[in-house]
């Protein structure tokens, strides 16, 4: 139970745990090209499908179900294997060692499922540069953030959204990268 003794008022109890609200982003500069899918895929965004290991199939398309723009993007897993042997991601993006930043996006699914995120080096050893998370989306449109510290300073980083655990169709919108506010 909160009391504010400067004005002698009950605040009550809290409604739920405490999270951090942004309250300023000015100034932080997007960190992905396209994350309302507007463009073309190709130019910005790729789709890996890893047959040569897996039985994976999959493919992504923009689809006009949207929430930022026009277009957001679907992808359409057929035969499934581990998540992440359908990748889609954005290379060759650059992180600073120490630095936090916000990956946000908004996503929905057929069927309530987890995707994985994560940041990895783009080729061999493909190791992982701190974002390494599973979030759970569900059939509606919401908007999700997550939290990272980079491990190096890096410009070949891949931000992957990987899906090919579960057949079905998994959409994205509004996805963007920025270094934290600070606290």
């Amino acid at each position: 139970d909160w009391w504010y003794d400067e004005y002698d008022f009950d605040l009550g109890y809290p409604e739920g745990p405490a999270e951090q609200v942004v309250l300023q982003t000015t100034g932080s500069v997007p960190l992905l090209k396209d994350g309302s899918f507007e463009q073309e895929l190709g130019a910005n965004w790729l789709l890996y499908v890893d047959t040569a290991r897996s039985s994976a199939q999959a493919r992504v398309a923009r689809d006009t179900d949207a929430v930022d723009g026009a277009y957001s993007v679907r992808i359409d897993i057929a035969a499934t294997a581990a998540d992440w042997q359908v990748d889609f991601h954005q290379r060759d993006r650059s992180l600073e060692k120490g630095k936090s930043y916000d990956l946000s996006f908004w996503a929905r699914a057929d069927a309530a499922r987890s995707i994985g995120l994560a940041s990895q080096k783009g080729s061999a050893d493909w190791r992982g540069y701190g974002l390494s998370r599973r979030v759970d989306i569900g059939t509606e449109w919401k908007q999700y953030r997550v939290t990272f510290e980079a491990l190096e300073t890096v410009n070949d980083s891949r931000i992957q959204f990987f899906t090919g655990d579960r057949a079905g169709s998994v959409w994205l919108d509004g996805v963007d990268l920025r270094e934290s506010p600070a606290p």
